[in-house]
């Protein structure tokens, strides 16, 4: 509490006093601020634990048809090879395969549940899949704000437009 600007400084009062009860303040004041920090940072969880929890849940069920997709897809287009794409330092786009297994994914599986059984738990793979989901998620709103920021100002920019991607390199 402070004292008004009219109340006399007590007689034994020295700046010495005043500078150690200023610093036990605000030693008061931050333990004060970390607290309702850490209780927010709980509140967070909670309301977003069951979210996370019904996604993690909705991924998994995914990835466990993952391989019946691509095998229909192998099978259908008679691939002998599949290759991650970053062990690929070329290919046209014609080959790519991901958009064929995400439409037969979606036609094996066109919903999944997001209530997981009381006492589900996620497998490593299924949280790394969904922290790598997230930072996929993050680094495209950041892409987005930059692209937004570098438009020209009243230039809106096109809807669903894609950013121009650079050629890739054709061999040696």
């Amino acid at each position: 509490m402070t004292r008004p600007a009219t109340e006399p400084k007590p007689a034994d009062a020295t700046p010495v006093d005043a500078i150690d009860l200023r610093r036990e303040y605000e030693a008061v004041d931050i333990a004060s601020v970390l607290g309702q920090l850490d209780q927010l940072d709980k509140d967070i969880a909670n309301l977003t634990g069951p979210a996370a929890r019904a996604q993690a849940y909705a991924i998994e069920m995914i990835t466990q048809r993952y391989e019946e997709a691509q095998t229909a897809v192998v099978n259908a287009k008679k691939i002998n090879v599949i290759l991650s794409p970053d062990a690929v330092m070329y290919a046209p786009d014609a080959i790519n395969v991901t958009p064929a297994i995400t439409a037969e994914l979606d036609r094996i599986a066109p919903t999944v549940s997001t209530a997981a059984p009381a006492n589900w738990q996620p497998t490593r793979q299924t949280v790394a899949l969904q922290q790598q989901l997230q930072q996929l998620a993050q680094l495209r709103a950041q892409y987005a704000r930059q692209q937004g920021a570098a438009a020209p100002a009243g230039a809106p920019a096109a809807a669903g437009a894609k950013p121009a991607t650079k050629p890739q390199p054709q061999g040696r």
